[in-house]
């Protein structure tokens, strides 16, 4: 019987679920992600870094988030304990691959 997933989707699968420290929701729709703060490059010819918030996401579990679309906080895995409730919206796209996509969002 074959594998239903590559190695390298197997990682993809792992890593998330294993670093994820939000469960989001668009919609009616709840999925986990890595949410983080880090350096973006901004400015009409990139010269300007700023520190924005970054969600990454499965595919799987989540084909697409439009922009604009609004992600609410729905909790954390157990494991990992409570954060503060908070709602963003996606700004842009910023990596995507067949496996994980990541986007750059704002706080609503």
């Amino acid at each position: 019987m074959a594998a239903p997933y590559s190695l390298d989707q197997r990682i993809a699968r792992s890593v998330i679920r294993r670093l994820a420290n939000a469960r989001l929701r668009a919609g009616s729709v709840v999925f986990d992600a890595v949410v983080e703060r880090r350096p973006r490059i901004s400015g009409e010819y990139g010269d300007r870094t700023e520190v924005g918030t970054r969600i990454t996401v499965l595919r799987e579990d989540i084909a697409s988030l439009p922009r604009g679309t609004t992600i609410i906080y729905d909790g954390t895995p157990e494991e990992l304990g409570e954060l503060a409730s908070v709602t963003y919206t996606i700004d842009e796209r910023d990596e995507d691959d067949s496996f994980v996509a990541a986007y750059w969002v704002n706080k609503a």
